[in-house]
């Protein structure tokens, strides 16, 4: 008798098993093998995924956690198994949001939202969720399945990113971002009062050029954002148009921002409103220099515009005196 090598007999072995998964398939029967072989590989992607994976019964008691959230929660899958969600409720969203989480699942819709849970050391999480019914075949739901990506360090950023406009937003002074062409992108409420534009909605088109007297522009375009380009940074006394056309004098400071690259990305600046220190300094020279009776120049404003005067004149002759 033929013997058959090792490898033929495998290789018959796999023609048989194909082709009785074949004459299944043309039954309509799905090969026990492929089943056996796809839960395996579904049973691998659930407890590998970086994703949490809690599956309830209709009730909400918890039959199964996966790894990730074991890893997330800092509660066991012994822990875990036979409660509810609420053993990682925090308490911070209120009783509409779960009303309307379980009323939307409990009619076989998906629900999809962020959940601020507590995990076991008492440390607060924001998780990406997604719930969705699983519903058999007579249009009964016996499980919810949910999964959940942790983004906590995402929602950390955006608290800092809305306090810090929140912060520019209340401040008395100008701030506006540029772009690397000089139109205006952003520009806070101050800003927006100041230059008689819309408290709220997009803005125009505008440069910041554009809300500036000529003499400002040209300070602006010559000195200060090259000089801010260059260094990082550039500071000085500058104007503003207000609505009405009238000149209004601010202490800027202009920032260039650059990409990791060196590029200059944008620019950024603060203008405040230095209008009544100027007029109190006017004020302070006036009375330093005139007499509080008589409004009548004193000897002090005398003497300053003699001095003055006699530099002119020497200046005009000459160091020879002619």
């Amino acid at each position: 008798m033929k013997k058959h090598s090792k490898r033929e007999r495998l290789l018959k072995e796999v023609d048989l098993i194909e082709e009785s998964s074949v004459q299944a398939e043309q039954k309509g029967i799905e090969p026990i093998w492929r089943d056996e072989n796809e839960g395996k590989i579904l049973s691998s992607v659930v407890e590998q995924t970086a994703d949490s994976v809690v599956i309830t019964d209709p009730a909400g008691r918890i039959e199964y956690v996966n790894p990730a959230f074991e890893k997330q929660t800092g509660f066991s899958k012994q822990e875990a198994v036979g409660k509810t969600p609420r053993l990682v409720k925090s308490g911070k969203q209120d009783a509409a949001f779960y009303k309307q989480l379980w009323d939307t699942i409990r009619a076989g819709r998906v629900f999809r939202g962020v959940l601020i849970n507590r995990r076991k050391d008492g440390s607060i999480y924001y998780e990406e969720k997604t719930i969705t019914p699983l519903i058999n075949a007579e249009g009964t739901i016996v499980h919810y399945v949910s999964t959940g990506k942790d983004i906590t360090p995402r929602m950390r950023l955006e608290e800092e990113r809305m306090r810090l406009v929140a912060t520019l937003e209340e401040t008395t002074d100008l701030v506006a971002i540029t772009n690397a062409d000089g139109e205006i992108v952003y520009l806070n409420k101050t800003g927006r009062t100041l230059l008689g534009l819309p408290s709220d909605g997009p803005l125009p088109v505008i440069k910041l050029s554009d809300v500036v007297p000529e003499w400002t522009r040209t300070l602006l375009i010559g000195e200060a954002i090259p000089s801010a380009i260059r260094h990082g940074s550039w500071s000085g006394e500058t104007a503003l148009i207000d609505p009405s056309g009238r000149e209004v004098p601010v202490s800027q400071v202009i920032l260039a921002h650059r990409t990791s690259g060196g590029e200059v990305e944008f620019l950024s600046t603060i203008a405040r409103d230095i209008s009544d220190r100027k007029m109190q300094t006017a004020n302070l020279e006036y009375l330093a220099t005139h007499d509080p009776l008589t409004n009548l120049p004193n000897r002090t404003l005398f003497l300053d515009r003699l001095n003055h005067t006699l530099l002119a004149a020497q200046e005009k002759r000459g160091p020879s005196g002619f």
